[in-house]
């Protein structure tokens, strides 16, 4: 394994579904992120990567006598209030746990603790600086296993429960590129998959194992077969599994269907890179097409 430092990078963003639970008096809590599961970007969580960060903040917070340990945004916004603040973080065996006090003398907090309370909001999204990382290969493709992380601050975020809220997020994005993609590579993914339930949890670890077990038949795997399973693919047909990227087929019930959770993993990874100028919006235009 190679280690490579990351100080100083950009701010780097991740949205999960969470367990988020309202309590009483604007307080939201959940998980900001969790550990030990590769998400649609091949990256993991390493137990233990929030330790520094949380040591810092809480340090930082008891000599500044601050009120939270970062800023609550609304959809990583800096150019309006916060909505909230983190007053409280854990890292347990799931990953990092936070308690989020609303702002309830502002409307937009108010809104917010509204929309958590009807579930119209239900996930929570971590803004975070890559610190330490190191990367591991599984399965022909590289993993980077996130060592520590510094925590910038948390956001909720509207897509997850809507799938039309997806849609119209991608559509707004006429033009963009997926970091270290733009100059290669073409949009893939079959759009006639059965669509499993909402409920069905996504692991992109999972998944690819999944994909790769179906689109083998003897001892060889069928890559133009498993291209059907991703997003995007660097060359077409693939040769390899670390060419096939943003998968969001996973087996369920038995069968091999696309996964809610996955689509919009995905849409994520799309929406959080800056809008570029691009003739070819094809993985966003796939994914209009499982939002719609």
């Amino acid at each position: 394994m190679v280690k490579l430092a990351k100080v100083g990078r950009d701010i780097e963003y991740k949205a999960i579904g969470s367990e988020i639970k309202v309590t009483s008096q604007g307080i939201v809590e959940g998980y900001l992120n969790r550990t030990g599961i590769i998400d649609s970007g091949d990256d993991k969580s390493v137990p233990g990567c929030f330790k520094k960060t949380l040591s810092d903040s809480y340090a930082r917070k008891a000599q500044q006598s601050l009120d939270y340990l970062w800023p609550f945004l609304y959809n990583h916004s800096y150019a309006e209030l916060p909505v909230g603040g983190i007053f409280y973080g854990e890292e347990d065996k799931k990953g990092l746990f936070i308690k989020v006090q609303m702002n309830m003398d502002i409307q937009s907090g108010r809104e917010v603790y509204a929309s958590f309370k009807n579930g119209t909001l239900s996930k929570f999204s971590m803004g975070y600086r890559a610190v330490q990382v190191e990367w591991e290969k599984s399965e022909g493709h590289s993993i980077r296993l996130l060592k520590e992380v510094a925590v910038m601050e948390g956001s909720c975020v509207v897509f997850p429960m809507n799938d039309e809220s997806i849609a119209t997020a991608v559509k707004n994005r006429r033009y963009f590129f997926m970091d270290g993609y733009e100059s290669k590579g073409s949009a893939s993914g079959k759009t006639s998959w059965p669509l499993a339930d909402r409920g069905v949890s996504w692991d992109g670890g999972q998944a690819k194992k999944d994909i790769q077990a179906w689109a083998t038949s003897g001892d060889s795997v069928n890559w133009s077969k498993a291209a059907q399973c991703f997003f995007w693919v660097e060359k077409s047909p693939p040769e390899n599994l670390s060419q096939c990227k943003m998968p969001f087929v996973m087996k369920s019930g038995g069968t091999m269907k696309a996964i809610p959770q996955g689509i919009i993993s995905a849409a994520g990874a799309v929406l959080s890179q800056p809008p570029v100028q691009s003739q070819e919006p094809g993985a966003a235009q796939t994914l209009m097409m499982w939002t719609a």
